[in-house]
């Protein structure tokens, strides 16, 4: 199309045109491969001032230097300007159009191709497996990068990582690690843990991060420096509530001429089936009641020197019914692998009963009131067997009045049966009472202390004088032993 007058007033020649076309055309649709469109005049001897718009018109490209669907370019001295633009998506038949700024009216189109891109193919591998947990020995990955069909994709920036806390890490120390593919498209990053187990490694082409790649690969434990681990049952009874322990003992045998080692030696209890058995105390000295509570399992350090290490525990039930326990235990280093599991055939199992404890110790007795008044001598004497009416035991007590006597003090008897009741026969005329002890059915002054066949039973009396207690001892109706004579 021509106009020989643009809006701004630039006269054109009568015969003034331009022309446009994309060159190259059908770029990769990869954000990065661009098309060129270029325009110029024709039959403008003076093509200065001239500026070209060029627009996308249709489809999802834009130009380069705007980063938008539009650009200005002035012309060049040889009347023509040129414009790359770029597309992320693969398309075709899409229109570009450039025209005179000045004058809309004065333009050209032409359509425009993006092809599809074949994205690079990233595949991990593992070249070494199962190195062994040490955090010296090393796993190996390769990444091989291929494109255009499968030809090897030289000269690309790759990053390798490891999981966000993971043990492991490559030769550099890092969780990640660069490398650049070679000439034959591969690239090798090397792997090493102190943990057991597998660890992912994760591989992305750093150009298109869309394209990655990831493959496991696992560290195996330490060979085993422990040729036999198994437990003995020693005392397999118990008592339970915290009473009599079970008894078990550890045997550990390493591999002869191993180095000294310092293991974890850890227990496990099971009561029905696997469920833990939770009411366990472990006691590496018999004595030991430091703890009063313990879940199912503990933990104790020991050393392994190379020679048969014996190691001994004991277990306290805290519950207070009848019940068992069955007892594992596991050997691992101080970083957290498993060496060795006790050999199963000698897992023991113990039995608690419920333990009888005994009664209390009884309060100490109190202390005899103190005594005032009259000191009294007492004196047992003239035992009897009285026949009628009925059978009968009789003897008498003298109580003498050492000082303090007075005939119209009031003296009273309390003694450790109920039941039994006194004569007392005081005298006025001189310091002496008589107190007489009888069996059953006596003369109307005798009353009954005990029946008639116990007649060697000890009486426990205590005498008052006004309500006061003034002697305290027993009498021994057969013998006439009294204690104590003094009071």
């Amino acid at each position: 199309m021509t106009d020989s007058k643009d809006d701004g007033g630039i006269i054109l020649p009568v015969d003034a045109s331009f022309d446009m076309e994309v060159d190259p055309n059908g770029s990769p649709a990869n954000g990065k491969g661009a098309n060129t469109a270029t325009a110029w005049l024709r039959n403008d001897k003076d093509p200065q001032n001239i500026t070209f718009t060029f627009e996308i018109l249709t489809g999802n490209a834009i130009f380069v230097k705007t980063n938008d669907k539009t650009v200005n370019v002035n012309v060049n001295a040889m009347g023509a300007a040129t414009a790359d633009f770029i597309d992320d998506t693969a398309e075709t038949g899409k229109t570009i159009r450039a025209y005179s700024t000045l004058n809309k009216n004065f333009y050209q189109d032409r359509e425009y191709t993006f092809t599809a891109v074949e994205q690079p193919v990233l595949v991990l591998a593992v070249v070494t497996n199962n190195a062994i947990a040490n955090n010296s020995d090393c796993d190996e990955v390769q990444a091989t990068l291929t494109h255009d069909g499968g030809n090897p994709f030289p000269g690309q920036a790759l990053t390798f990582t490891l999981p966000s806390g993971s043990n492991a890490r490559f030769d550099n120390g890092a969780i990640s690690f660069s490398a650049s593919t070679g000439d034959d498209g591969t690239a090798s990053a090397r792997i090493k843990s102190n943990k057991v187990g597998p660890v992912t490694v994760t591989c992305t082409l750093d150009s298109d991060k869309t394209v990655t790649a990831s493959v496991d690969v696992n560290f195996k434990a330490q060979p085993a420096a422990v040729e036999r681990f198994y437990l003995q049952g020693l005392s397999v009874t118990g008592k339970a509530n915290n009473g009599t322990p079970g008894h078990v003992r550890a045997v550990i045998e390493p591999v002869p001429g191993s180095p000294t080692t310092v293991y974890k030696l850890h227990y496990q209890t099971f009561g029905y089936g696997t469920i833990p058995y939770l009411d366990i105390r472990f006691s590496e000295n018999g004595n030991d009641t430091s703890r009063t509570s313990k879940p199912e399992y503990d933990d104790f350090p020991v050393t392994v020197s190379g020679e048969r290490v014996i190691r001994d525990i004991w277990l306290y039930d805290l519950d207070t019914k009848t019940d068992y326990t069955k007892v594992e235990a596991s050997l691992w280093t101080v970083d957290g692998n498993l060496v060795a599991n006790s050999e199963s055939w000698s897992n023991p199992r113990i039995d608690f009963t419920t333990q009888i404890l005994p009664p209390p110790t009884p309060p100490t007795p109190p202390s005899p009131p103190a005594k005032t008044g009259p000191k009294l001598q007492v004196t047992c004497s003239q035992w009897a067997q009285y026949k009628a009416p009925k059978g009968f035991y009789v003897c008498k007590a003298l109580i003498k009045v050492v000082n303090g006597f007075n005939a119209t003090g009031q003296f009273t008897i309390s003694t450790n049966d109920n039941n039994t009741v006194f004569a007392i026969y005081p005298s006025t005329t001189g310091p002496y009472m008589h107190l007489d002890f009888s069996m059953p059915n006596g003369t109307d002054n005798i009353i009954s202390i005990s029946d008639v066949t116990t007649y060697t039973t000890t009486k426990y009396i205590n005498i008052y004088y006004n309500s006061t207690i003034v002697w305290s001892g027993y009498i021994n109706i057969n013998t006439q032993d009294v204690s104590p004579t003094f009071f």
